[in-house]
C-alpha cells in the first residue's frame, strides 16, 4: 500500500448559515426550476470547471458547456510570468438528459487538459469557440516541491428538497469560503453535491451558484448517494451526470472509473471512494468494506476517520481496528484482541473495547499511537 507523510491544512468547512454577504447578487437565480431544451445553455460558455486528470504540477483540465449549435471549443491561456500565450483545441462531448430525468434536452460539453505547464506558475485563461468567449479566469500549477497543502472541504451542498432546487445556500457557502481562502490549492466536495443527481435542474443551479470559484480553483469531488438518485422517486442508477461533468483521473477500478479515483498533491495521496454498495450493487470488496457513506480517504500517516468509521460513547472515541489495518497494512485478531502492523503486535483487553468491539483511542495512545479526536469536525486522527 502506498504511504506518504501527510502535511495538510483543512482550510474551511463553512456552514451555510454564514451571515457574511455572498459575493454574487442575492437576486441571481440559484433556484431556477425551468429548464429549456438546451438545458439553459447558450453559445456563451458557462459551468466552467477546473479539475485534474493528470499531474497538477504540469497539467490543468478545464471543462465547460455550450448549446448544441456550438461545435468548436478553444482554450486560450497565458503564462503570467513569461507572458507567453497559447491556444488549444478542446474535445466536444454530446450530452443529453437520461430517460429517468423529468427534463428533456441536449447540450455540448467541452474539455481539454493543458499539458507541459510550468510548476508553481499562475496562468490566466478564457474558453470559447473563437467568437464567443468566457470572461478571463485564473489557475495555478502545483510547485515542484510542495510541503504544505491547503484545500477547502465542503459537506453536503444539496438543496434538501427534491422539488425545489434552491442552491442559494450553496452559493453563499462556497463564495464566502473562497473569499477567505484565496490561497487554497483546490477544493473538495465530500459527496451529495445535489439533491437529485439525475434531475438536471439541480446541476444547473449548483454550477451557477459556484461560478467564480470552480473556474479559478480546481474542484475534486467525491460522489455521494444523492448523485445516483433518479428525478422521480428515490431509485438509483449510475451517476451519469456526475461522471460526465467532472473530469477526474480515470485510475479507479473497472466499473467505477470516474467515480473512484486517486491523485497526489504535495506529499499527500488522496483517495476518492464511491461506497454506495447497497444502492449501486458494487462488487468491489474494498469499497464495500469502507461503509455506507461517501468520504475523502487519505492513505498515509496520519489517517483520518470520519464519524461513520468511528464511535463516540460518552465523549470517548473508539475506532474499528480493521479500518486501521486497511489503511496502514497488517491484521487484527478479534479473538486475541491483537493488532499487528509492520511485524509489531499491539495487545488489548476487554476494557479497551466498546460493546461494538472497537478499540478506544486511550488504548491506542498507550500502545504508542499518536491519536486525537477533533470535536469540531467529528474526526479522529491516528499516526503511528
Amino acid at each position: 500500500m502506498k504511504k506518504k507523510y501527510l502535511s495538510m491544512i483543512i482550510a474551511a468547512l463553512i456552514a451555510a448559515t454564514s451571515t457574511i454577504a455572498p459575493i454574487y447578487s442575492v437576486h441571481a437565480a440559484y433556484d431556477n426550476t425551468t429548464i429549456n431544451t438546451n438545458l439553459n445553455s447558450t453559445v456563451k460558455p458557462d459551468h466552467i470547471t477546473l479539475t485534474w486528470t493528470k499531474d497538477p504540477k504540469t497539467t490543468q483540465t478545464i471543462t465547460w458547456r455550450t448549446s448544441t449549435n456550438v461545435t468548436k471549443g478553444l482554450v486560450q491561456y497565458k503564462n503570467l510570468t513569461t507572458g507567453e500565450t497559447k491556444t488549444f483545441n478542446a474535445t466536444k462531448q454530446d450530452f443529453s438528459t437520461s430517460s429517468t430525468d423529468i427534463n428533456t434536452g441536449c447540450m455540448n460539453l467541452f474539455s481539454v487538459t493543458l499539458e507541459n505547464l510550468t510548476p508553481g506558475t499562475k496562468y490566466s485563461y478564457m474558453v470559447g469557440d473563437g467568437q464567443n468567449w468566457s470572461t478571463e479566469n485564473k489557475f495555478k500549477t502545483e510547485a515542484s516541491k510542495e510541503d504544505d497543502v491547503k484545500f477547502i472541504v465542503f459537506g453536503d451542498s444539496q438543496s434538501g428538497n427534491a422539488d425545489v432546487p434552491n442552491y442559494a445556500p450553496w452559493n453563499k457557502t462556497v463564495q464566502n469560503a473562497y473569499s477567505k481562502n484565496k490561497d487554497a490549492d483546490f477544493m473538495i466536495n465530500v459527496g451529495d453535491l445535489v439533491e437529485k443527481g439525475q434531475d438536471y435542474r439541480h446541476w444547473n443551479n449548483w454550477f451557477n451558484a459556484a461560478k467564480g470559484v470552480i473556474d479559478n480553483l480546481p474542484e475534486m469531488p467525491v460522489q455521494g448517494n444523492h448523485e445516483t438518485y433518479n428525478a422521480v422517486g428515490w431509485d438509483s442508477t449510475k451517476p451519469k451526470y456526475f461522471t460526465n461533468q467532472f473530469k477526474v483521473p480515470m485510475n479507479g477500478p473497472d466499473g467505477f472509473k470516474g467515480q473512484v479515483y486517486s491523485y497526489d498533491y504535495g506529499n499527500v495521496h488522496f483517495v476518492m471512494l464511491d461506497s454506495q454498495e447497497d444502492e449501486e450493487s458494487s462488487n468491489n470488496d474494498e469499497l464495500a468494506a469502507i461503509g455506507a457513506d461517501p468520504r475523502l480517504v487519505i492513505y498515509g500517516t496520519p489517517i483520518a476517520f470520519g464519524s461513520n468509521q468511528a464511535e463516540i460513547i460518552k465523549g470517548k472515541a473508539y475506532v474499528n481496528p480493521n479500518y486501521i489495518t486497511m489503511y496502514l497494512g497488517g491484521s487484527y485478531d478479534s479473538a486475541s484482541m491483537k493488532l499487528t502492523i509492520d511485524k509489531q503486535t499491539y495487545s488489548f483487553n476487554a476494557k479497551d473495547l466498546s460493546p461494538s468491539k472497537n478499540v478506544s483511542l486511550d488504548a491506542l495512545s498507550k500502545a504508542g499511537f499518536n491519536c486525537s479526536y477533533n470535536t469540531q469536525f467529528n474526526m479522529i486522527m491516528i499516526d503511528k
